[in-house]
Parts: C-alpha cells; structure tokens; sequence
C-alpha cells in the first residue's frame, strides 16, 4: 500500500521601523506561517504566529544594543479522514 503525503506550507512577513534618532531605530515585525499535511487517512493544519517589537540603539561603528519583546502564538487541528473507496 502506498500512503500518499501532501505537505503544504505557506509564510508570510510585514513589518516597518521608524528611525527615532542618528543611532536609535525602533521596529515592529509580524510573520506567520500555515501548514497543512494531509494523507490518505489523516488531515492536519496549523498555524503559527509572531510579533516582535524592539528597540536598536548603535553604541559605535562596532557594536550594538537590542531590546525586543516577542509574543508568539499557535493553533492546530487534526481530522480523521474517510479513506476513498477502492475501485477493485
């Protein structure tokens, strides 16, 4: 018997940043991502987010300070499949 797999996976990004002063940037990023496997017998879908919000400030040519915050999410489902029919 061969089980046939289909794997779907779709991401998605947005985001801006505002530039606060010569060496302090501020930014905010929402990127999410949907997946959905299905075989013969079983479907199953989730979805996954995240939300980071920061602050950048340049100390020097070299070196930089980061200060984000991150708030993540995520659903799932999972179905049981009637299986097709066989044609003998």
């Amino acid at each position: 018997m061969v089980r046939r797999l289909t794997e779907i996976l779709v991401r998605r990004k947005i985001g801006t940043s505002f530039l606060y002063s010569e060496r302090t940037s501020l930014y905010l990023n929402y990127c999410w991502k949907t997946s959905e496997r299905t075989t013969i017998s079983w479907s199953t879908a989730a979805c996954w987010g995240s939300l980071v919000s920061g602050v950048k400030k340049r100390l020097g040519d070299s070196s930089s300070v980061y200060l984000e915050e991150r708030y993540q999410t995520a659903a799932s489902r999972a179905d049981l499949r009637t299986p097709p029919e066989s044609t003998s």
